[in-house]
């Protein structure tokens, strides 16, 4: 997306105005990706246990910054969030000082 902010305004922004296909679309590719939150807090015992509304908010609210930026022309800037967007994904599953730590040792790898 930030190699290609035309591409990624017009699919990501522009296309939500493409009528209720395009918006369901965007919906479905939420849901997928809140259901693989919901998968890995499965998967982990010690895990805070998200529910399925917690991983949607997760997904849609970080969704909606990448949005903003791109919208705004700031999609170059993307790669630069992924350090403060990693916590709030992983938040949900460990809680967010966890998330941080584990983003942390792995950085140091």
């Amino acid at each position: 997306m930030a190699d290609h902010p035309t591409a990624a305004r017009a699919c990501l922004v522009d296309g939500l105005v493409a009528g209720p296909e395009a918006l369901e679309i965007r919906d479905v590719t939420i849901r997928a990706f809140a259901r693989l939150l919901d998968a890995f807090q499965r998967h982990d015992p010690d895990s805070v246990g998200p529910t399925a509304l917690v991983s949607e908010a997760t997904v849609g609210g970080i969704y909606a910054i990448v949005i903003r930026r791109i919208r705004d022309g700031e999609a170059r800037s993307l790669p630069r969030l992924g350090s403060s967007l990693a916590p709030l994904l992983l938040s949900p599953i460990v809680g967010y000082p966890q998330a941080q730590r584990e983003l942390a040792s792995i950085a140091t790898l």
